[in-house]
């Protein structure tokens, strides 16, 4: 009698130390950072991104964390945006960190009128500096390849708008002003 209670007093902790390590892999054990996002930068490395993940508190303990990637076999780190959702475990975590599944990124352009400013905006929202947006928008080179430098002036000379009508520059004023309104984006 004295073994059958001492053996079913093992059986209960074994199950109860599997049930918290279950619960810690396959809980809700991963906090929703401020911004609901997280941001891999390119270049960065596994210990940064443990450093990063523990930092923001997304993950209390990078312990759970390490051994989670070593099941899963995740070490390539892959630069994006995550959306972090309310409810995901550390298995849900590392499997999107692995497959790359990233977040996209809303990038609408209203009132522009230079290309400085559209390079600060993109330099905001996207992993570039605004100077290199604008050599990038300033090259006909790069105009010339996306087919928006048509004279090699380096100046964009044509537009396309979602319907697929494509707009020159040259041919604007001879339209009428109904038609400047079916202008609705350039294509860069």
């Amino acid at each position: 009698m004295m073994k059958k209670k001492i053996l079913l007093r093992i059986v209960a902790i074994l199950i109860l130390i599997l049930g918290f390590i279950a619960w810690k892999f396959l809980g809700p054990t991963v906090s929703v950072p401020e911004k609901k996002f997280f941001y891999v930068a390119t270049g960065e490395t596994y210990s940064l991104l443990e450093a990063d993940l523990r930092n923001q508190e997304i993950v209390s303990s990078p312990t759970w964390f390490n051994w989670t990637a070593k099941m899963i076999g995740y070490n390539n780190v892959k630069p994006g945006r995550y959306e972090i959702k309310k409810g995901m475990s550390l298995v849900g975590l590392v499997r999107m960190l692995k497959n790359g599944q990233q977040s996209p990124v809303n990038f609408i352009i209203t009132k522009i009128r230079t290309k400085e400013v559209l390079a600060s905006k993109i330099g905001a929202v996207f992993e570039c500096d605004s100077t290199q947006m604008i050599l990038f928008l300033n090259s006909p080179d790069s105009l010339k390849q996306y087919g928006l430098d048509t004279n090699k002036d380096g100046v964009i000379d044509t537009w396309q708008d979602p319907t697929g009508a494509v707009w020159a520059a040259a041919n604007l004023p001879n339209q009428p002003p109904d038609t400047w309104k079916q202008i609705r984006a350039v294509r860069v």
